[in-house]
């Protein structure tokens, strides 16, 4: 039965629209804010799809956004066919954090925001559009931490926009009742840290943060972000 319904919704919904803005919301555990898509077959010779999408990820709003290199999470054979069948697709990395009632408030402001933007960048509707600033930066997030095997409480040492070298620690798990280090969660490489990570003191057998290199700026200021 969910097989069904998966094609149905598939074939129904999906394969009739033109754009998919897919909204996924972290746990309160973890902040997250950036447009998330897929990685471009050849940033040089983009083709008409992968250019719309371009648009939208900025038009959205927000000031940060990222890919994921091919392999980084999976094989994403869901994008993968949304995007096959004509469909522009990105997603929308929301989360609480810490300050978990009002970042649910402003994420929702942001969300419905956004959603007019994209609207406006169809032309489905006039208006000016409504973002967090001229530039959007957008990273190649392809270097993720990993919770390691042992339990503790999460203390992050780094914050959003800190550059790391390979090798430096990013947080440590201690024991919650001596204090002890149990273990030290350090970058694999270098990267700069993206805004999506754990910020509670317990967390499960997860990613811990990304980080990434700068891909590219967009300025909104000088980039059409009208896609029809």
């Amino acid at each position: 039965v969910s097989d069904q319904i998966a094609y149905i919704y598939f074939e129904e919904v999906i394969r009739q629209a033109q754009v998919m803005v897919d909204f996924h919301a972290g746990a309160r555990t973890a902040y997250e804010r950036y447009v998330l898509f897929s990685a471009e077959d050849d940033p040089n010779n983009l083709t008409d799809l992968e250019k719309m999408r371009r648009k939208l990820v900025v038009a959205f709003g927000l000031d940060q956004a990222a890919f994921f290199p091919p392999g980084t999470f999976g094989n994403n054979s869901a994008k993968e066919a949304i995007e096959n069948a004509g469909v522009a697709q990105i997603t929308l990395e929301f989360g609480g954090g810490t300050g978990w009632f009002k970042n649910g408030q402003d994420n929702v402001r942001d969300a419905e925001r956004g959603i007019w933007n994209i609207m406006k960048s169809m032309r489905m509707i006039d208006g000016d559009f409504e973002t967090d600033g001229d530039l959007c930066t957008v990273y190649n997030a392809g270097v993720v931490i990993w919770k390691p095997d042992v339990d503790g409480l999460f203390v992050r040492l780094k914050a959003f926009k800190d550059e790391l070298k390979a090798g430096d620690v990013y947080a440590h798990l201690v024991d919650p009742y001596t204090g002890e280090l149990l273990a030290e969660m350090r970058t694999p490489k270098d990267g700069i840290v993206i805004p999506s990570g754990q910020e509670w003191p317990t967390v499960g057998a997860t990613s811990i943060g990304i980080l990434g290199s700068i891909d590219r700026i967009e300025d909104r200021r000088t980039t059409d972000l009208y896609v029809f």
